[in-house]
């Protein structure tokens, strides 16, 4: 197997990685339908034109991609401050020193795989020796913990996207030697390799406190509504766990804060994790009208989830905003199969709950909790 990683330079390079992008995004995960061009099956955007396209072919054939804006290339538009916040980094890093990531997709059979870590390490590595700070990039709910151990982190509000929904916005900073080695990632070894002796500056450690209590208190605070909402009866896909079993499925969970009218899941998307509402109201959308209110304790998203296919009904945010913990695809199925009493646990509360909802009983029986 043949295989190369570099970065786009011909017309004939930049339309493969078009055309993968096409496969990825509009054939597979529904997206974008309206701005791809199908007949020549190829998706792009005018950001396309000042970006840097990396790319990793096997066998001759382009199977992952991934887009980088670098600063030092050309003025980010306006609209991007309100996504990333530049702004909240200044005067302690140029914009000429920040690049933005985005569009990294990679063909299903490659997934797990080695060659999307690889593609990101080239990439990376250009950063490093272009003498960039800071990476930004926005990912939907169930990718934050895959861009957390490689040592993005959160820094500022969800946005809202109208393609996908919620997205996340996230920041590397690359010379943070102390906190990617903390997280276990495997970009510190590309950090030291090619700038030896640097340090984070004094800004980084008031920006982002090196604790490790820091960034478990989310976590921790996550699980603490949780189970205050157990203690409440509010929680029926809980019902019967015992403490140890609750912090089991949620210890990789997040917790999402969305506004008023925000839309966070949008109709015929792939993407299959499970979300709670910890506070707030979320409303259910058919035909642009308002079929169902999902409130503190219930459940979002759990229908694609069971069935694996694409989300049924776009989701947004009441009046009042609410807070939403995601429970991600990936995490909740190989926790659940590797403990089948567990499993047998959930589906069972799983399917009362649904059975409830077909029923039209607005209330289920509750249980004690464990």
């Amino acid at each position: 197997m043949a295989t190369r990683i570099q970065l786009a330079q011909s017309p004939e390079e930049f339309a493969a990685c078009a055309r993968q992008r096409y496969r990825v995004y509009t054939e597979e995960m529904n997206l974008y339908q309206d701005s791809a061009d199908r007949q020549g099956q190829q998706l792009s955007d005018p950001d396309d034109a000042w970006s840097r396209f990396y790319f990793a072919e096997v066998d001759g054939e382009v199977v992952a991609s991934l887009r980088l804006h670098w600063g030092s290339d050309g003025q980010f538009p306006e609209e991007w401050n309100d996504v990333y916040r530049f702004d909240s980094f200044l005067p302690d890093v140029a914009p000429t020193k920040m690049v933005v990531g985005s569009r990294l997709t990679v063909d299903k059979a490659f997934r797990g795989s080695a060659l999307p870590g690889q593609l990101m390490a080239h990439a990376i590595t250009e950063c490093l020796k272009g003498g960039m700070d800071l990476i930004f990039l926005d990912c939907v709910p169930h990718l934050i913990n895959f861009y957390t151990r490689l040592g993005w982190r959160q820094y500022t509000d969800n946005i809202e996207d109208a393609a996908v929904g919620i997205l996340v916005p996230m920041c590397l900073v690359l010379d943070d030697r102390e906190h990617l080695a903390r997280v276990g990632s495997n970009l510190l070894a590309l950090v030291e390799a090619t700038r030896a002796g640097v340090v984070a500056d004094d800004w980084v450690h008031r920006r982002f406190p090196h604790s490790s209590y820091a960034e478990a208190a989310q976590r921790h605070g996550s699980q603490s509504q949780v189970f205050q909402l157990l203690s409440e009866g509010l929680l029926p896909i809980f019902q019967g766990f015992t403490p140890a079993q609750v912090q089991q499925l949620t210890d990789q969970s997040n917790v999402l804060e969305c506004e008023t009218g925000a839309l966070f899941i949008r109709r015929r998307t792939v993407y299959r994790s499970v979300f709670i509402v910890l506070s707030g109201t979320m409303e259910v959308l058919g035909n642009e009208q308002v079929v169902a209110r999902i409130g503190k304790g219930e459940l979002v998203g759990e229908v694609s989830f069971v069935l694996g296919g694409m989300r049924s009904a776009d989701v947004r945010a009441s009046e009042g905003g609410a807070q939403v913990l995601s429970l991600q695809e990936n995490v909740l199925r190989k926790t659940l199969e590797s403990d089948p009493a567990l499993a047998s646990r959930f589906y069972h509360n799983l399917s009362r709950i649904l059975a409830l909802r077909l029923s039209g009983t607005s209330q289920p029986a509750r249980e004690p909790a464990a």
